[in-house]
């Protein structure tokens, strides 16, 4: 027998234990005389002493598989959940209505031009739907609308989400949608744009408080409202959050970071996390998601810093309101989905009726893997097939030997792949220091205790 490779002991007294398994999600409270040295066993630590167990513990440990056979492949284990997570991942498509945008924000990663989809594309879009559909033998769809400012393309989002939703009715198919958006170009039926559209998430972003959003999140066209940018993104946000789930993005660095608290303080006020559909904080690190925006990392927020700032808004929020970044349920458990991105059945159709595996690539033709004319992710033969494609079709992190040898890898699954292709090690050796920081307070939550101060070290993320 031998100690499986992804358990995690947090302390809670002396001689007491949490012990938790990334692969399985399994829990046990451990406790009592040469529990330490147990534990430091079963962390593979090389300082610990031999320790004999009784026959009942050892069977609990072997039932949970903290202990498992001298034999079993943990990481084969681990790759048999990636990849049916793969296959087996709900049928999404993110659609960019334009790549224009009403706001000029000195950061933003996307090229801006006058790419837009019309009509004309949505027999390709309905074409490209029924594919996925059919072919996965799913019974839901989900659509994505993306920009720039989808909302500025109005006409065809209401063209094409009428058609789309047709479509699922013929086949039988739920639908679902959600919109990212900075906000201010909604008309003034929001209620009526909901409902009609079957919206049930909208994504909005700020860069602090009024004065600094304002000025970093400018009007590059004058606005007939005449609110500002602030001004619009709340009071939409008003009425949103009376109709659908609201997440509210906060894109912090080290300019707006002073104003973060205040932020979360005026959305408390404006009574966003009590209304019907409670909305959600997302605080976000302004980063380079493309090479043409990597001067960003200039005034980039140290991820300790950004880690204590957030700690701080947690008591001034209602519970469960502060969404992970780097985790869906908020909780310690092993992860069984995987980014969009790897779906078998999921497309991003860009504005240039390009399509793209990543969302946040829609404005880099180099990374499209196809076109909106041709069946999903082809449009060249295989010998031509854009390296881009053959790169997302073949990653697997438990190939990589980073990922293979960390203990984070089945609550993580390698983390956000478009950082893996890029090779950002900023960025993953972050995505590293936010379990190592993380995942204790993690456990503690799951196990429905309080926070236990602990911190696991680099070491023990790679035995």
């Amino acid at each position: 027998m031998k100690a499986s490779i992804y358990n995690f002991a947090v302390p809670k007294a002396d001689d007491a234990w949490l012990l938790f398994n990334a692969r399985t999600g399994k829990m046990l409270n451990l406790d009592g005389p040469k529990i330490s040295s147990l534990v430091k066993n079963l962390m593979g630590s090389e300082a610990a002493e031999e320790v004999e167990i009784d026959r009942e513990s050892l069977e609990l440990l072997t039932r949970d598989q903290f202990v498992v056979d001298d034999t079993f492949d943990e990481l084969a284990a681990i790759r048999s959940v990636f990849w049916s997570a793969r296959n087996d991942a709900p049928v999404v498509i993110t659609i960019t209505t334009t790549l224009d945008c009403n706001l000029g924000c000195f950061y933003c990663y996307e090229e801006r031009s006058g790419d837009s989809l019309g009509e004309q594309d949505i027999p390709s879009i309905l074409r490209n739907a029924s594919d996925l559909l059919l072919n996965s033998g799913k019974r839901k769809l989900h659509v994505d609308w993306y920009g720039g400012e989808p909302t500025l393309n109005l006409p065809f989002l209401e063209a094409a989400s009428s058609q789309i939703q047709s479509l699922c009715t013929s086949l039988g198919v739920t639908y679902s949608a959600s919109v990212i958006s900075n906000g201010t170009a909604w008309p003034k039926d929001v209620r009526d744009l909901i409902k009609r559209h079957r919206i049930r998430q909208v994504q909005i972003t700020f860069d602090g408080m009024k004065k600094t959003h304002d000025q970093r999140r400018t009007f590059t066209r004058k606005s007939d409202r005449g609110r500002s940018s602030f001004e619009e993104a709340s009071s939409v946000i008003s009425e949103l959050v009376n109709e659908c789930r609201v997440d509210l993005r906060y894109n912090m660095d080290n300019r707006n970071k002073s104003e973060f608290i205040a932020f979360v303080e005026f959305a408390v006020q404006q009574g966003w996390f009590a209304a019907k559909h409670r909305a959600t904080l997302q605080p976000a690190r302004i980063a380079a998601y493309t090479e043409k925006s990597r001067f960003v990392d200039r005034i980039g927020i140290p991820i300790g810093e950004f880690e204590a700032l957030k700690k701080r808004a947690v008591p001034l929020l209602p519970m469960g309101t502060m969404e992970e970044p780097e985790t869906i349920s908020g909780y310690a458990t092993p992860k069984t989905s995987v980014c969009a991105a790897l779906s078998k059945n999921a497309i991003v159709i860009g504005a240039d009726q390009r399509t793209y595996r990543c969302g946040l690539q829609v404005s880099e033709p180099h990374r499209a893997v196809g076109s909106l004319n041709s069946s999903p992710f082809r449009i060249l033969s295989n010998q031509d097939a854009p390296s881009d494609d053959l790169w997302w079709d073949a990653f697997d992190p438990t190939t990589l030997a980073s990922c293979s040898a960390c203990s984070f890898l089945p609550i993580c699954l390698g983390g956000c792949p478009k950082k893996q292709l890029e090779r950002d090690q900023g960025a993953l050796d972050a995505q590293s220091i936010y379990w190592r920081d993380n995942l204790a307070r993690l456990i503690c939550k799951t196990a429905n205790i309080p926070e236990i101060p602990f911190r696991f070290s680099e070491q023990e993320q790679f035995r």
